[in-house]
């Protein structure tokens, strides 16, 4: 049998081979001849045609506030983040790196100094100040990141130092397997060229040290936001990162989820709306309305929609439903109806159409009055999903209430509270059954050993008393809950009629009646005998 130390020799010299050759790996071309991406841009993107305003306005944007989101696709290997141009300056503090580093600050045992030290952190300042006068989403990978669980930094802290590379957690040596040699984003099986690509080093915190040259690195592509735009039938793309190694001829894929995609276009469409009126296009006067909000931006956009500024119309409500506090639900959805409006007068029938199925998904009985464009009606015909749309005359509420329940099972969304009622209302009368019952089993034993030689005969009196209470206390819980069901019924009834007629024949010039209003509750008369123990309620 040979001997263990006899094979040393070899592994060491394997290991030095590897040694020379990974890093070899990791600084120039991959195992497949393909050029890495640049560490600093070979110049600064131009605005573009019909982009000359997107710096002011993106810095009007940044100066108002936090907005935008950053979302994050992971698997086994890599990591995907995604940055819209408002969520890179949302980001943008230095001081929430500082955030996300303090929160594991006990966890990896890390100085105060090595805190601050991650402050400094901004691999990407030279190419977002290339791409910063450019409406370009950043689609950044970066190998996983193996976090320890008591590591608590905020989501908002954790994204900003992931945006800049920094990794918290446990590391194992870097192997060139898993680590990001060239990105691809393919849209439907087709290359999306980036408007520009570099690559940074990735930043490793972990147990009392700091590494930030150990080969790894992070790669980020820029790309047109037209990428993740709807087809003319409303349907998303199909993206996916296709993510390659340095040494495997295949590369990793990672399919972008449907509302991610829809969420970035979403966060990009406020600049869309401004593009309408390049060029000198004319005022298009609209000959139907909506009702004016009372949110002083969305009025503001309501009366340039009644100009006719179709662009501004848009872009201004848009950009005002990017912030908080929000508006009142129906004032949403009319900034939306008067955004999918100024679309399609424009010819923009894709970008309509994704706006008014995010309203269909929370108004699905909505419809538009005669008065709107037909391309209009057949896109609310076209997202409409199975609803009810019909609302229930409150007299037969009220009678279905006498079960309860019943009053309750208007939708499949309602028939577990109706469940819950009826399950409820009937072990309340049960148990209140059980304990009156139980009350007259016990004043029957005290009147039976009452006067003789028995000892104790007070206590099964009190015990009745007490038994009666409890009864009577359940009867009261069982009423309450029918009387109480049934006016809910009567209420959400009520209110989804009224919200039924806010989204008939919307754009209708003069507004109908919503309705004759009916008012009638269930009337329940409880049965009061007078026994021996005393009051007894039953219904």
């Amino acid at each position: 049998m040979r001997s263990r130390t006899a094979r040393l020799p070899r592994a060491l010299g394997l290991a030095a081979v590897l040694a020379l050759v990974v890093p070899a790996l990791l600084r120039g071309q991959d195992a497949a001849g393909r050029s890495r991406p640049p560490l600093r841009p070979d110049s600064v993107l131009a605005p573009g045609p019909g982009n000359e305003g997107f710096a002011a306005w993106r810095a009007g944007i940044a100066a108002r506030g936090r907005t935008g989101a950053s979302y994050l696709v992971e698997d086994g290997r890599y990591q995907v983040l995604l940055l819209t141009p408002m969520a890179i300056d949302a980001l943008a503090q230095d001081s929430l790196v500082v955030q996300a580093t303090k929160g594991c600050q006990r966890a990896l045992a890390l100085s105060d100094a090595q805190v601050e030290w991650t402050r400094g952190l901004r691999p990407w300042a030279a190419f977002d100040s290339a791409a910063y006068a450019r409406p370009l989403v950043a689609i950044a990978v970066y190998p996983q990141e193996q976090r320890r669980y008591d590591c608590h930094a905020g989501t908002l802290a954790r994204f900003a130092a992931l945006a800049r590379g920094a990794l918290y957690g446990a590391f194992f040596v870097a192997r060139p397997q898993d680590q990001v040699a060239m990105v691809e984003v393919r849209r439907d099986g087709l290359v999306e060229e980036p408007a520009l690509a570099g690559r940074a080093p990735v930043t490793k915190v972990t147990h009392t040290r700091i590494i930030d040259a150990d080969g790894s690195e992070q790669l980020r592509v820029w790309l047109d936001p037209l990428a993740f735009a709807p087809d003319a039938e409303g349907r998303v793309p199909r993206l996916e990162a296709h993510v390659f190694n340095p040494v495997d001829p295949e590369p990793d894929i990672l399919p972008l989820p449907e509302p991610l995609i829809r969420a970035v276009w979403q966060q990009m469409l406020p600049w869309q709306a401004r593009l309408l009126d390049v060029a000198g296009a004319a005022r298009t006067p609209v000959p139907f309305g909506f009702p004016a909000p009372t949110d002083s931006a969305l009025r503001a956009a309501h009366e340039a929609f009644e100009r006719g500024d179709l662009g501004a119309a848009a872009s201004g409500a848009l950009t005002r439903l990017m912030f908080r506090p929000r508006p009142p639900q129906a004032e949403i959805r009319t900034a939306m109806l008067e955004s999918a409006v100024a679309f399609s007068m424009r010819e923009r029938d894709a970008e309509a159409l994704f706006l008014i199925t995010d309203v269909m998904e929370v108004y699905p009985c909505l419809t538009f009055a005669p008065e709107v464009p037909a391309a209009l009606r057949e896109m609310a015909a076209a997202a409409a999903k199975p609803a009810r749309c019909t609302a229930i005359p409150l007299p037969l509420i009220a009678a279905r209430s006498l079960v309860p329940g019943w009053g309750q099972a208007t939708s499949p969304n309602r028939r577990r509270l109706a469940l819950t009622v009826l399950a409820s209302t009937a072990a309340s009368y049960a148990t209140a059954a059980i304990a009156h019952d139980y009350a007259e089993r016990k004043y029957e034993a005290y009147r039976a050993y009452a006067g003789g030689g028995f000892p104790g005969p007070e206590s099964r009196y009190k015990v009745a008393q007490q038994a009666r209470i409890a009864g009577n206390v359940m009867s009261a819980v069982a009423a309450s809950l029918w009387v109480g069901a049934g006016l809910e019924a009567l209420w959400h009834e009520h209110r989804f009629a009224q919200r039924l007629a806010e989204v008939r024949e919307v754009g209708q010039p003069a507004a109908r009646s919503a309705g004759r209003r009916v008012s009638l509750a269930p009337v329940l008369v409880p049965s009061v005998t007078e026994g021996r123990v005393g009051f007894a309620v039953r219904f």
